[in-house]
């Protein structure tokens, strides 16, 4: 059953933690809010006069799914869930709020009528075979449903059908609500990543930080551990305050997007280098270079992740070491 109050809470997630980005997940988040609400006091059928089911693409129970396998163009990304927490391809974390965002997607799916124009049909069936995306939900490892959709943006529609049956294709809705559904389910794969840089770090084992600036190596500076607290090695007293608050910000900094295939661009111009380590010396290294736009940086974690960000959320990171003097 569809579950209203995690929805309300995702959705004040949405709207606290990733104001200003990817607008249009931000656009499904409030129509799916609006559903929750409308839902509540209308009752349908889920079978029309023409026999069809209407929630035959639902998937219900989505808090039994472990694994998702979205394919598009010959590329497979499987999200997966394991050891309490959603990966991308074995490799990347997932970002948990995209993923509560396409199953709160697929309880609401129905079907609003089936394509009955032959023309019609085969252009749509070209379409998914080319553009369309193969979704593969499984429970436990077991595949419990697969279809195929595709999107028309120019007027906001969504078609499906299932993998094996090219005899019937349908137009999707979410009841009530003219939504552009396949702008969710065609997520690439960087948008699946978790969004925030160093999600892969466990801040509780850090043991150091080395800032280290291209262009002006006298602002350099290095936060070690001195008596369980941290401070700036170098510096006689150390604000502490100043110096938990840049350590907070670097861990919670978030991406504005993520390159595909994480392709390096140019990276003539490096600001600043970050060499993260934690008490087993295992280290993360964290660059940004500023882009030709002057108004974004480019970064990467240990040369690959690369990413792009706005330069003025970085304007906190490029703190010299005289800042923390106290």
């Amino acid at each position: 059953m569809f579950n209203y109050e995690n929805v309300s809470i995702l959705i004040s997630e949405k709207v606290n933690n990733q104001k200003k980005k990817n607008g249009k997940l931000l656009i499904i988040a409030f129509i799916l809010l609006a559903v929750v609400f409308v839902n509540a006091f209308l009752i349908k059928s889920n079978t029309d006069s023409s026999g069809i089911d209407r929630d035959l693409f639902k998937v219900i129970q989505t808090e039994n799914i472990n694994r998702v396998d979205a394919e598009r163009e010959g590329v497979i990304n499987t999200i997966e869930y394991s050891a309490g927490k959603w990966s991308l391809d074995g490799q990347h974390n997932a970002n948990p709020l995209n993923i509560r965002l396409l199953f709160a997607t697929v309880r609401e799916i129905s079907i609003r009528r089936e394509i009955t124009n032959a023309d019609q049909k085969e252009a749509i069936l070209e379409k998914m075979e080319t553009e369309g995306k193969k979704m593969t939900f499984y429970a436990n490892d077991i595949p419990v449903s697969s279809f195929q959709v595709w999107g028309d943006e120019s007027n906001s529609t969504t078609f499906i059908k299932k993998t094996q049956d090219n005899e019937h294709v349908y137009l999707m809705e979410i009841p009530g609500y003219r939504a552009y559904i396949y702008g969710l389910l065609a997520i690439s794969d960087p948008e699946w990543r978790h969004p925030v840089i160093l999600n892969e770090m466990n801040w509780r084992n850090l043991s150091a930080i080395e800032v280290d600036f291209n262009n002006d190596p006298s602002s350099s500076f290095q936060i070690v551990t001195a008596d369980s607290f941290y401070k700036i090695e170098g510096i006689a007293e150390t604000d502490t305050s100043k110096l938990t608050s840049y350590i907070d910000y670097i861990s919670l900094l978030e991406v504005d997007r993520y390159l595909k295939n994480d392709v390096p661009p140019d990276t003539s111009n490096l600001v600043v280098t970050f060499k993260i380590k934690d008490v087993g010396n295992n280290a993360m290294i964290l660059k940004f270079w500023v882009r030709e736009d002057k108004n974004s940086l480019t970064g990467t974690v240990n040369n690959r992740n690369w990413f792009i960000i706005d330069r003025k959320k970085t304007e906190s990171l490029l703190r010299n070491r005289n800042y923390f003097s106290r």
